[in-house]
């Protein structure tokens, strides 16, 4: 029997691979299952790392895991900017059974104003909170400049589920209900009461991945 792979792609300046709470909760919810093989990417394991990430150079890293290991396919969780890497990466390579995207960066944005992207261009690096880390670090330019590819977000190159929290302060919820709007028989958004990092709906989103994977079922409603 051929497994089903799942990675968990993480957010933007967080925990990567299993030291990632949420990677850690869905590897215990899928260890289970004998069919399911889950993994879990660490896309800045040094500061280094982080200092030049981008979003490009994180579907490269994904590209080259996937490949590395010869799947033929693929399902992803993308949590965050991670959600923005699944749907870029799965536009452009395919391969990619379902997605389920967590509070989901649809497109890039930085949240900066001209100022302070002004500063940042001078500057080159700027420093930024880096939470899984827990400190302050170094993050170039070039992350802004190569975001700005990424603004404009794909058509559901895969069946997806969105959840998001309608208290969100980082990313609005009315990005994922436009887009839910423009493609409602491939996306099913499900709103939540929680904020941006979702860690009270852990049970939710590991009981509606968990069924979307074991059978094969496209989720609707609560």
């Amino acid at each position: 029997m051929n497994k089903e792979i799942v990675i968990f792609l993480h957010g933007y300046a967080t925990r990567g691979g299993l030291r990632a709470e949420k990677a850690r909760f869905l590897h215990g919810k899928f260890s289970t299952y004998s069919h399911i093989d889950f993994h879990a990417i660490d896309f800045n394991p040094t500061h280094k790392d982080f200092q030049y990430h981008t979003i490009t150079g994180m579907i490269d890293r994904l590209r080259q895991y996937i490949i590395e290991r010869n799947f033929a396919e693929v399902s992803l969780i993308g949590i965050s900017q991670g959600a923005n890497v699944a749907l870029n990466y799965a536009h452009r390579y395919g391969d990619v059974k379902r997605l389920l995207l967590l509070a989901p960066e649809l497109f890039y944005d930085s949240y900066s104003t001209e100022e302070a992207l002004q500063e940042w261009v001078e500057r080159v690096n700027a420093q930024v909170f880096h939470y899984g880390f827990k400190e302050s670090t170094l993050l170039n330019y070039g992350h802004h400049q190569d975001g700005l590819r990424y603004v404009n977000p794909p058509a559901p190159p895969a069946p997806m589920t969105l959840i998001h929290g309608v208290d969100d302060p980082a990313i609005p919820i009315e990005r994922s209900r436009n887009y839910a709007v423009q493609y409602p028989d491939n996306v099913d958004l499900i709103e939540v009461e929680s904020d941006h990092f979702l860690n009270d709906q852990m049970t939710l989103y590991g009981k509606r991945q968990e069924k979307y994977l074991v059978y094969n079922v496209k989720i609707i409603g609560l």
